[in-house]
């Protein structure tokens, strides 16, 4: 899991955050709420808690799940990691 996460982060999660925060630092001082990500991120955030409610649901091994979930938070405790590096 931790493996997967890693290279789930460094393929993908860190590139969105990285654009995020680019986007985030290029905005006026009071922006919209919801402006710091792409109108495609909410999108994948939303497959994300629906897929997450898929394998919650299904008849996967407990062992399988653990192993998907580690991975996937291992990738985004990282990638909050870039948010944090950037905070004044």
């Amino acid at each position: 899991g931790f493996g997967s996460g890693v290279l789930i982060y460094r393929f993908g999660f860190s590139r969105i955050a990285r654009k995020n925060i680019d986007r985030i630092s290029g905005q006026p001082e009071r922006a919209c709420l919801f402006s710091f990500q792409e109108w495609r991120s909410y999108l994948l955030i939303a497959l994300m808690v629906l897929l997450g409610q898929v394998l919650k649901h299904s008849h996967i091994s407990t062992l399988v799940l653990a192993t998907v979930y580690s991975g996937i938070g291992t990738a985004l405790t990282l990638s909050s990691s870039l948010y944090y590096q950037r905070l004044p």
